[in-house]
């Protein structure tokens, strides 16, 4: 047994929750960018995409578990952020 890729599988697993915070961080400051060029508002984006206006609120206050990423992804392709998605972190270093 390579005990390499057991330990690599761990520590991809275990690092998750980080990595996912750190791609959240880029997504509410990417929010934040394209939400300041548009003439639209938090209740606006919340009411179309089905999203608590407090959750939002939480998420661009710097609280990056306030929403799923489904929801992140969600806002910024409203936002007008298309972008074929392969991985989270790739989607936002390369825009």
């Amino acid at each position: 047994m390579n005990i390499g890729k057991v330990y690599n599988s761990y520590i991809v697993k275990k690092d998750a929750p980080l990595n996912e915070r750190d791609v959240k961080i880029k997504a509410m400051e990417k929010n934040k960018s394209l939400q300041s060029q548009k003439p639209v508002s938090s209740y606006h984006i919340c009411k179309a995409l089905g999203i608590n206006p407090a959750n939002y609120g939480k998420f661009l206050s710097g609280n990056g578990n306030a929403l799923s990423m489904k929801n992140v992804r969600n806002v910024l392709n409203f936002l007008g952020f298309k972008k074929q998605v392969i991985n989270d972190e790739e989607w936002l270093n390369n825009n």
